[in-house]
């Protein structure tokens, strides 16, 4: 991830401090390259090949997505509440990253994996949304 940082936040909320009436809620999920050589590698060049290139920005995106450090709220709260308190700790998880990205990447797939057995699914929900709407674009 050092050639792009990700960038999450409520458009709504954006919108509607500029003045702005928005009527619901819309994240916006971006991916902000840090280097142009990612995209060049691409294809696209100018922003007229967006238009036909926009398809292998898609992958990239959703992989992003994949990767954000995401604790569903909709855990069961009543299942394994030691690890409910610890993984739903920001302060943990910037511990673990200090200490090694090893010891970080082994807790981030146990938490994916627990999450999946354990909520409703928020982050999957989300990523077929995104899937549509990027399908939509296409």
């Amino acid at each position: 991830m050092s050639e792009y940082r990700v960038k999450l936040y409520d458009k709504r909320l954006h919108f509607e401090t500029q003045g702005y009436e928005v009527g619901e809620e819309t994240m916006r999920f971006e991916i902000k390259y840090n280097s142009i050589r990612s995209v060049k590698q691409k294809g696209i060049f100018l922003l007229e090949d967006l238009e036909q290139k926009i398809e292998c920005l898609k992958e990239p995106l959703l992989n992003a997505w994949d990767k954000v450090l995401f604790f569903d709220p909709s855990i069961n709260k009543k299942k394994n509440n030691e690890k409910n308190i610890r993984y739903g700790n920001i302060n943990y998880w910037m511990e673990l990253k200090k200490k090694s990205t090893r010891t970080y990447n082994y807790h981030f797939n146990k938490l994916k994996k627990y999450t999946k057995e354990n909520t409703c699914g928020i982050q999957a929900q989300v990523r077929d949304i995104m899937m549509d709407t990027l399908d939509a674009l296409v």
